[in-house]
Parts: structure tokens; C-alpha cells; sequence
């Protein structure tokens, strides 16, 4: 589950999210014609690549490997 889950929230709001996540002002809108579960799902991928990447594995790119 996620920390949104609890909150119904529209397509343009998990928009918002994934734009601040990524920290971008590029024109995300295309994402709209994802489904609601699909823009869902690639907002929890993106929130644990961003929140985990302070962690570098042994495979990671700045650890000289790449994945």
C-alpha cells in the first residue's frame, strides 16, 4: 500500500506527484492516458528508485557496473 493510498487521488494529482518526484517541469501530461492503476504503479516505481537511490548496490552505475 501506498502513502497515497489511503487518499483517492485524481490522474492530474499523481501527475503532480511524479513531476515533483522527478523534480521536473517538462510536460508530463501524456501520462493522463495511462489508466488509473498503471499511473498508480509507475508512481510507487519512481518513488522507490528516487527514495532508494542514496543506497547504491554493488551493481550500480556509480559504483562503476552497470545494471
Amino acid at each position: 500500500m501506498t502513502k497515497y493510498a489511503a487518499e483517492a487521488l485524481s490522474k492530474e494529482e499523481l501527475l503532480q506527484i511524479i513531476k515533483r518526484l522527478l523534480n521536473t517541469c517538462d510536460d508530463l501530461n501524456f501520462l493522463v492516458q495511462l489508466d488509473q492503476g498503471d499511473l498508480e504503479s509507475l508512481l510507487v516505481a519512481i518513488r522507490e528508485r528516487v527514495e532508494g537511490s542514496d543506497q547504491f548496490g554493488q551493481d550500480h552505475p556509480k559504483n562503476g557496473t552497470i545494471m
